[in-house]
């Protein structure tokens, strides 16, 4: 089964830590350097939620055209009004990841018009302050 979520976001993922030390939850400020510290392999679930614009494709090749989702985190096809397919989950995976790194969207814009704009040019800045690997790179242009 094919499925676009079409509103990939920070909002609609969740994270749970699982198997935890109930003690280490009872004191606050222990708990927030278990899951500082903690190995995270085998330890978390991630679930994406709310699947409310969530739609099934029949057939490999499929595309929609509904314009859907949250902006700032819209592939630049769906604010063109074009066709499209799981691609678009994919860029917006891309925008996640970033916000995740840097704290913030990689594009942004004073409206709706502006947004647009920027995510068609697709020009991004990572901070120099913020260290990744050549992979970590890789993965976030080929997702933008």
């Amino acid at each position: 089964m094919k499925v676009l979520h079409r509103d990939v976001k920070l909002a609609n993922i969740l994270i749970h830590f699982k198997d935890n030390d109930m003690q280490k939850v009872l004191n606050k400020a222990k708990w927030k350097e278990y899951k500082r510290t903690a190995p995270l392999i085998g330890r978390v679930e991630v679930v994406i939620a709310d699947l409310g614009f969530a739609k099934e494709m029949k057939m490999d090749g499929d595309l929609t055209q509904t314009m859907c989702g949250t902006p700032v985190y819209m592939a630049p096809e769906i604010l063109q009004g074009k066709a499209y397919d799981h691609k678009v989950d994919v860029w917006s995976l891309g925008t996640v990841f970033y916000e995740m790194l840097t704290g913030f969207t990689p594009f942004t814009g004073m409206n709706k018009q502006d947004l647009k704009n920027n995510i068609e040019v697709g020009n991004y800045r990572f901070p120099k302050s913020i260290k990744m690997s050549l992979e970590g790179l890789d993965f976030l242009n080929c997702c933008l």
